[in-house]
């Protein structure tokens, strides 16, 4: 039996282990390292060495159950396959057979290391061909789950440069090897090998996992990038830095407030509520990216790791009145931000870009293939396919650059804390803000611009996004980047490839706010299409991402919104 002193002395030894291997193992690598350590003294010292192996035994079999039935990468695989069902179709057949693999290796491992700890008590007398028939066991179910997840990273990638290449190859040698880990205990256990050579078999395989643990699994705080948000103060900028917040990146925002309120200090009212939900800090600076010295000011005092650019003038009806504002302003932060990127040496680049570079769809869904630049109506919509056009090419004259064109569809909704949300200035432009604002009374009746389109019920279908998925996009174009080194230039829509009717969307703000919207028909306007809709499956493919959040989550959390900021963020 252990006495209390040693106890607290091992528990002692066993948080700081945790602690410091924390950051890239957990406290799962501390309780093996820490049952290694009892198993040497327990050998090259009597004292104590009964109590101390017990204990060994115990830390070694708490380690099984903890690793395999709390595993999250059976969780992970589990949902995997339920996401193919849940969507209605299987998708990928290689994803889904190999998610199938997973779960079943993982069911497997599982039980192979449950009766393996319930015979750890017996392990000393087994004889030696049941010992290795065990060892067998476990080596195999590692090194199998380790091939397959191997073979899924390579898939994943699609593999298209020899580097690439290599490195995978190097990842599944290194599960090979790791595969060993949990055997080298238990031939000491049985006295199948001696003192030396077992130190010389863990340390090796600890080697090779912590090398594989820093080339494809890196340590969180060599992970963390920091990344420049530019127009971070509006809806979809404030969104989108809460979720890199949480997400483990730090930022820098900065604004001109042109689409955004401040306080009477100039600070950023939603950054300030953003700070408040996540508990971070979020630094802000005042500057226009049109501003070229006080955008270079920026760069020079702060070392980026990539940036997300969202500053734009983004009235569609406003840039039609005023073209030239829109080209002065869209154009010029945009080449401004490139150039500042290219003299600090900032090689990542996530650009905001729209569902209107397509123009008029010739058909439906939309894919990134889809012809764009063709019957775009609007100056907004076409500085936005010239800046795609200038970062394709900046892209392919510095192949070393990674730059992720993502094309929203609609945005809509709020966090679902109601401390953030979209707040225009003047008359909303967008369609929901317009319908949340004559609901709660702030304006008297809605027009629906046409009712005579070839639609389920005559008015413009859309594609609606809810911009919390939306933001996690941008992170998830960051966590591409860091996952695979080098993407060169790649496009995505972002939408949730389901359309809905504008009568649809006001009768489903109807019904989560209780609430009677008013509602007159109108003219179409120039350029107003019946339909518009993407296909977000590239985006699922390569991004692992996919919108979450269907129409009730949309209207319920810009309600919210809505009802707690009837004002804005004047309030």
């Amino acid at each position: 039996m252990v006495n209390s002193t040693t106890l607290a002395h091992l528990n002692t030894h066993m948080d700081h282990m945790s602690t410091v291997l924390s950051s890239y193992a957990g406290r799962d690598k501390a309780i093996r390292s820490l049952a290694f350590y009892l198993q040497l003294r327990s050998t090259s010292s009597s004292h104590h060495s009964k109590e101390l192996l017990a204990l060994a035994k115990q830390l070694s079999a708490a380690r099984l159950v903890s690793r395999q039935f709390n595993h999250p990468g059976m969780l992970k695989a589990c949902r995997q396959i339920w996401q193919a069902f849940d969507s209605g179709r299987i998708g990928d057949p290689l994803e889904f057979l190999t998610g199938a693999a997973v779960t079943g290796i993982y069911t497997v491992y599982g039980v192979v290391e449950l009766l393996a700890w319930l015979s750890d008590a017996k392990l000393l007398s087994l004889n030696a061909a049941r010992l290795y028939k065990w060892c067998l066991y476990l080596w195999l179910s590692a090194l199998i789950n380790g091939i397959i997840r191997q073979l899924r990273i390579i898939h994943r990638k699609g593999i298209e440069k020899s580097k690439e290449d290599i490195w995978t190859l190097i990842g599944l040698s290194c599960d090979f090897i790791s595969g060993f880990n949990s055997v080298p205990h238990k031939f000491l256990w049985a006295g199948k090998l001696s003192m030396r050579q077992t130190a010389a078999f863990s340390l090796t395989a600890s080697i090779i996992g912590f090398y594989k643990l820093c080339c494809f699994q890196p340590l969180p705080p060599l992970l963390k990038m920091h990344i420049l948000v530019t127009g971070a103060a509006g809806f979809i900028g404030s969104h989108t830095v809460l979720e890199l917040l949480n997400a483990g990146y730090t930022v820098l925002c900065i604004d001109n407030f042109a689409n955004a309120i401040s306080d009477e200090h100039g600070n950023a009212i939603s950054l300030k509520r953003v700070a408040e939900i996540t508990g971070k800090p979020v630094p802000f600076e005042n500057v226009d990216v049109c501003d070229e010295a006080a955008l270079e000011k920026v760069f020079s005092s702060n070392k980026f790791d990539g940036v997300i650019h969202l500053a734009a003038l983004k009235a569609v009806g406003e840039s039609v009145a005023k073209p030239l504002q829109y080209y002065s302003n869209n154009l010029v932060a945009s080449l401004n931000l490139i150039q500042m990127c290219l003299k600090y040496n900032v090689k990542n680049f996530v650009f905001s870009s729209s569902a209107t570079v397509y123009g008029p769809p010739a058909e439906l869904p939309i894919t990134e293939k889809s012809p764009t630049g063709q019957g775009i109506t609007n100056p907004y919509g076409q500085t936005k396919y010239m800046m795609e056009q200038i970062l394709i090419d900046v892209g392919k004259a510095n192949p070393e650059w990674n730059v992720i064109l993502l094309r929203y569809f609609n945005p809509v909704g709020a966090h679902k804390s109601g401390l953030i949300g979209e707040d225009p200035k003047g008359i909303p432009n967008n369609l929901m803000p317009y319908v949340s604002q004559v609901a709660i009374g702030k304006l008297p009746v809605l027009t629906i611009y046409g009712d005579q389109f070839d639609t389920v019920d005559g008015t413009g279908v859309r594609d609606y996004i809810h911009v919390v998925d939306l933001a996690k996009g941008h992170v998830k174009a960051f966590d591409r980047i860091k996952a695979v080194g080098s993407v060169g230039t790649e496009i995505y829509n972002l939408g949730t490839g389901v359309g809905y009717s504008v009568r649809q969307m006001v009768d489903a703000l109807k019904k989560v706010s209780g609430r009677d919207i008013p509602v007159k028909i109108g003219v179409p306007r120039p350029g107003d299409v019946a339909s518009v809709y993407c296909d977000p499956s590239l985006a699922h493919e390569k991004l692992g991402w996919r919108a979450e959040n269907g129409l009730e989550e949309m209207c319920a959390d810009l309600w919210n919104w809505q009802t707690k900021n009837p004002q804005g963020f004047s309030n």
